[in-house]
């Protein structure tokens, strides 16, 4: 399953507009899956075929991130799983070699359809302080669910050009006023519009299309051999953990180093 497996870079900002990297987001690929195995049958629209292979793709996920060689580590890596696999014995097997540097990211209607199963879960987390995420807080949704009860560490919130509604921006920056200790990821950034109006209302940290674009540019930039490749090299082999095309670059290990851009947009 490792020629499925991606990451993304989810970034932070400080107060004084320096970035970091947060920690790298690991997951399969359906889009490649779907590429792969059959062109018959929509895997993401077909509801039975998606909840057999969460399960079966969560337990080849939790099987092979221990197993991925790089040559620089992020601070932690975020994983995408079911509620239910945080009780099973790879789960336990994967953070103990990976000495729980691992964010555990869950999806709300998957939390929803276990509550009681996640208020276990959650417990177990802690006990093993690790961190969680919960998404996706959406435009339609920010006010129709009480997203504190989570009680998350970190949430992500879908971009959406309609988060610029004045309401919904108002409701917003309330949530975040009101719920300091919870860190909200600003999750498919597919634009500068995006992080500008994200560090705008007091977002810090940032994750999507644009922002691995901004990796890989600064990639290329401080690479010895920047010259000989171009930014969608960069970014592909950024995102990829194995492969001929990863192999092909000149200089492998820089593609899991972040570079920190010089200034980013500042916050009200």
């Amino acid at each position: 399953m490792l020629p499925f497996l991606r990451r993304s870079t989810v970034i932070g900002f400080n107060t004084d507009a320096t970035n970091y990297e947060a920690f790298q987001q690991f997951y399969i690929s359906l889009d490649v899956l779907q590429s792969k195995f059959t062109s018959y049958r929509d895997i993401a629209n077909d509801q039975k075929l998606m909840c057999f292979l969460s399960q079966v793709l969560d337990e080849r996920l939790m099987d092979i991130i221990p197993t991925v060689h790089l040559t620089h580590y992020p601070k932690a890596i975020g994983v995408a799983l079911n509620v239910e696999s945080v009780l099973s014995d790879l789960f336990d097997r994967m953070i103990q070699s990976l000495s729980n540097r691992i964010i555990v990211q869950f999806n709300t209607a998957d939390i929803l359809a276990h509550l009681s199963l996640y208020h276990r879960v959650c417990q177990k987390l802690r006990d093993k302080r690790i961190a969680w995420i919960v998404c996706d807080m959406q435009v339609g949704s920010i006010n129709l669910l009480d997203w504190s009860l989570f009680g998350a560490p970190y949430i992500r919130v879908a971009w959406s050009p309609l988060w610029k509604d004045q309401e919904k921006t108002v409701l917003l920056r309330q949530f975040i006023r009101q719920h300091p200790e919870t860190h909200l990821i600003f999750a498919n950034c597919d634009c500068k519009e995006a992080l500008l109006f994200g560090c705008k209302v007091g977002i810090r940290l940032f994750e999507g299309n644009f922002i691995d674009t901004l990796c890989a540019v600064m990639a290329k930039h401080t690479c010895t051999f920047g010259q000989e490749c171009t930014v969608d090299d960069c970014k592909i082999r950024r995102s990829v953990l194995d492969g001929d095309f990863r192999r092909k670059c000149v200089h492998e290990p820089h593609l899991d180093i972040y570079t920190p851009f010089k200034e980013g947009p500042k916050s009200d």
